[in-house]
């Protein structure tokens, strides 16, 4: 048995066995099998793939989307260095582990209140951190729990491994930051960061600096070894909640909630190098392309945007055909980028300039 899906505002009675026009094209509705609907609440719906007939949207490219098995947004994803895998983490509290070459979940549990998800290092586990006071890591070929990490205060979902797997750093709402060393699941560091709660976490590259972003607005860069604070960089007027680094280490970029903006950070300086009008009204997420040249940026406005760091000038701008865009990932080659949006799961092939078919 399959069932039609649209978005929200979409009767499916007006699609279903038709086509019409989007862009210029002719459309068509995929089916899902009934088994990945899950659950439908009234006429509520999970997803909608739009395609014309040879598979693009309106940006012009190809994707294969992935219908998550719950109603939340999917607000959390991060690819396994070897780019076969993707975990997420949805706003219903649902934990996926999913094959990308086969469009398949490996597993899929309900989660009490799940905010973020991170692929260690080398592939092995995911840390999950929900809304209590615990970070779970989660074995990545199970799904089973492995171990749960204890923080002295409930966490934020600000979430990062060190470059070298030995380290989770986690925000508390307390305004603290805390250190795990992975060798003894203990916390060996806490850092008063920040007043009010720590919403952004990010390593840089090489490990030496952590990057920390709250409610005041700030930047924090710390020494990861010691845990001193090397610079603060003044950078929103409210909270700040998505940091990257570039692979090279010298730029950082940041948003924060509500703002449209995406700001790019020169690191030698620490001056404010470009301000991009990301969205309309909140910039929910960002990341940089394994070769530094493109900053991915997701919002509310549905829409996934590609820019480049250094001039500010936006080179694409690829469709979910969702109200909002809540998070993106690139893959280790910078071949794919995979996005969340609404209850979806979207998946770009960049290089082909196509999204996978």
């Amino acid at each position: 048995m399959s069932i039609r899906l649209s978005r929200a505002g979409v009767d499916p009675g007006d699609l279903a066995g038709r086509r019409g026009t989007r862009a210029g094209g002719a459309v068509r509705v995929a089916l899902l099998p009934w088994g990945q609907a899950a659950s439908l609440v009234g006429l509520v719906v999970i997803g909608l793939v739009v395609t014309d007939r040879a598979g693009r949207v309106s940006d012009g490219t190809r994707s294969r989307s992935f219908p998550m098995c719950g109603l939340g947004f999917v607000q959390s994803v991060s690819y396994s260095p070897d780019g076969r895998t993707l975990a997420t983490a949805s706003t219903d509290g649902t934990f996926g582990i999913w094959d990308v070459a086969a469009g398949r979940a490996r597993s899929t549990r309900p989660w009490h209140a799940i905010a973020r998800v991170r692929f260690s290092p080398d592939a092995t586990t995911v840390a999950i951190e929900d809304t209590s006071t615990d970070v779970h890591l989660v074995d990545a070929g199970s799904g089973v729990v492995r171990s749960m990490l204890r923080a002295p205060a409930n966490v934020t979902g600000a979430l990062a491994f060190s470059p070298d797997g030995r380290v989770v750093a986690a925000g508390l709402c307390d305004g603290r930051l805390a250190l795990w060393d992975l060798a003894s699941d203990k916390v060996t560091t806490t850092v008063r960061a920040h007043p009010g709660s720590v919403a952004g976490l990010a390593y840089s590259p090489d490990g030496a600096t952590l990057a920390s972003g709250g409610g005041d607005g700030v930047v924090v860069l710390w020494e990861a070894a010691s845990g001193l604070p090397k610079a603060t960089l003044r950078a929103h007027r409210n909270q700040v909640h998505a940091l990257a680094f570039s692979p090279d280490g010298r730029t950082l970029a940041t948003a924060a909630r509500p703002e449209p903006w995406a700001k790019v950070w020169d690191l030698e300086t620490r001056r404010e190098r470009l301000a991009l009008r990301a969205d309309a009204s909140i910039v929910q997420s960002l990341a940089f392309s394994p070769d530094g040249q493109t900053l991915a940026t997701t919002g509310r406005g549905g829409s996934v945007r590609l820019w480049d760091p250094r001039t500010g000038r936006e080179r694409m701008r690829l469709s979910t055909g969702a109200n909002s865009a809540w998070t993106a990932a690139y893959s280790p080659d910078g071949a794919t980028l995979a996005a969340g949006n609404g209850n979806l799961i979207t998946v770009w092939d960049l290089r082909a300039s196509r999204r996978v078919p």
